[in-house]
């Protein structure tokens, strides 16, 4: 039996896998150094993602929301649900569910291995 990548069923965007999406995300968060990584599940109509912050501001968050908000614009037929979990007001583990997870991306600000 071959694996498929999940792919994005739109006509505007055929071709395009979770992980484009994804990485687009993970760039647009890259200069933010509060935020250590991103945790994916794909769903058939599109993505739920949990971003690990360490310590993040309102001005922090409110940027995390500007990068999520072009992310939707630039992939308008994705579903997109993020949860935002600051590692200060618990551990992620207990929130993300491990065994579901299709990709993990660590960002370089990372304080905790």
């Amino acid at each position: 039996m071959e694996l498929l990548a999940p792919k994005i069923v739109n006509p505007r965007q055929a071709g395009v896998t979770f992980l484009d999406p994804l990485s687009d995300f993970y760039e647009r968060l890259l200069p933010l150094k509060v935020v250590e990584a991103i945790y994916a599940d794909w769903h058939a109509d599109g993505l739920e993602v949990w971003l690990v912050v360490y310590q993040a501001s309102e001005a922090d968050r409110q940027q995390i929301y500007e990068h999520e908000l072009a992310l939707m614009q630039a992939f308008p037929e994705l579903g997109l649900d993020t949860y935002l979990i600051d590692r200060t007001e618990g551990d992620p583990l207990t929130t993300v569910d491990l065994t579901t997870v299709d990709a993990f991306l660590r960002f370089p600000s990372l304080r905790y291995a």
